[in-house]
C-alpha cells in the first residue's frame, strides 16, 4: 500500500505512515508471541500515543485514495 504502481494507482500510504504502522505491527507480533507478560508499560504508553497521533494522517491518506478511486470511477 506504500508503493505507487505507475500508470495504475498512487501509493495509499506515505513512507512515514508506513513506518509507524510497521512499528505497531512489530508490537502486535510481540504481544501475540509472548502473551503480553513481558510488556514494558512505558513502551505501551509510547505506542498508544503514536497510534492516537497517527490516526488523523492515516484517515486523510485513505480518504485521498478513496477520492482517487472515485475520480477513476467517474471517468468510466
Amino acid at each position: 500500500m506504500a508503493l505507487e504502481i505507475e500508470g495504475l494507482r498512487p501509493a495509499v500510504l506515505s513512507p512515514a505512515t508506513r513506518e509507524d504502522l510497521e512499528e505497531l505491527l512489530k508490537f502486535r507480533h510481540l504481544v501475540r508471541n509472548i502473551y503480553g507478560f513481558e510488556l514494558e508499560p512505558g513502551r505501551v504508553e509510547q505506542l498508544v500515543e503514536m497510534t492516537v497521533a497517527l490516526f488523523p494522517g492515516l484517515q486523510s491518506e485513505i480518504e485521498r485514495f478513496c477520492n482517487f478511486l472515485f475520480d477513476l470511477y467517474k471517468q468510466t
